[in-house]
């Protein structure tokens, strides 16, 4: 894309197909075509619903599919697992942050975004060869199983919202590597971040830093801003203006935990990069 950046989230083949038809169903999402019909319902008004995306836009019907033919757990002879031992827990500030997310660029221009979880409170309180078990299973469809895409079947892995990525700019070299922690809205915060960051020049650190805002509240039928922050002073204009209501359009904690690496290059080619973390959570940038 001349002049912009080509954003690199889960490649095709790891998109982990295995339980259902995810690929077709996502580049019908990502279609040309989709996405200008969805932009055509913006207007200057609040939109009361936004139905999702379904059979009658073009996005394929959810099709179960076997996943020994896709995901290489299932077809994997697990051994009996070793010794386990209940975790010691240490009582810390910041004992519920428990999603991981991590940025690497090296002086060869090669990165990695990484996100990682045990979801809530030292995940099962198990540790097992050294690592901690999650508790993920609550991330399931509760009482769904089988045919379900998020239902509960052996060697399974339960929906979650992550969302590292890497942007590249028109030359394929890495601008941005980055991502959060902080549950279902984490695209949002990798969205803000990539805005503030490329799109508009603010420091890598400035903008992890600027307001969260999101469209997930109540099963993705609110959106919210980040109490205490100067955003939320668009909140009276908004509902007066747009439409929205209490009910609609509020504020509310948003806890992110971004970190990202930013990388700019000279006239010479020579890269410089930035990292910075989320000053809502503890975290740090470091070169060597």
């Amino acid at each position: 894309m001349e002049g912009g950046y080509v954003l690199h989230g889960v490649p095709r083949h790891r998109r982990r197909p295995a339980y259902s038809n995810v690929n077709a169903r996502v580049d019908a999402l990502l279609s040309s075509a989709y996405l200008d019909r969805r932009a055509a319902q913006l207007n200057g008004t609040a939109l009361a619903s936004v139905a999702a995306g379904g059979v009658a836009e073009g996005i394929p019907a959810f099709v179960a599919t076997d996943p020994a033919l896709f995901d290489p757990l299932a077809s994997v002879i697990v051994p009996a697992p070793g010794p386990l031992m209940l975790a010691q827990r240490a009582e810390r500030d910041e004992d519920w942050n428990t999603t991981s997310s991590l940025a690497i660029v090296d002086g060869h221009g090669n990165a990695l975004a990484m996100t990682t979880t045990i979801n809530t409170h030292w995940g099962a309180h198990i540790e097992a060869g050294g690592m901690m078990l999650n508790n993920a299973m609550s991330n399931f469809s509760a009482g769904a199983v089988g045919g379900e895409v998020n239902g509960y079947a052996p060697n399974k892995r339960a929906r979650s919202s992550i969302a590292p990525a890497i942007a590249l700019d028109a030359q394929g070299r890495v601008g941005l590597a980055w991502g959060a922690a902080g549950g279902g809205p984490i695209p949002d915060y990798i969205v803000k971040t990539f805005l503030a960051n490329q799109v508009y020049g603010m420091d890598i650190q400035a903008a992890i830093n600027s307001d969260n805002w999101t469209g997930q509240g109540a099963a993705n039928s609110v959106a919210q801003l980040e109490r205490g922050k100067p955003v939320t002073q668009l909140i009276a204009g908004m509902r007066s203006r747009y439409g929205y209501t209490a009910g609609t359009l509020n504020e509310t904690g948003l806890t992110s935990g971004l970190a990202g690496i930013a990388v700019s290059y000279g006239t010479d080619g020579r890269a410089t990069y930035h990292g910075a973390a989320d000053n809502r959570r503890a975290g740090g940038a470091n070169g060597y």
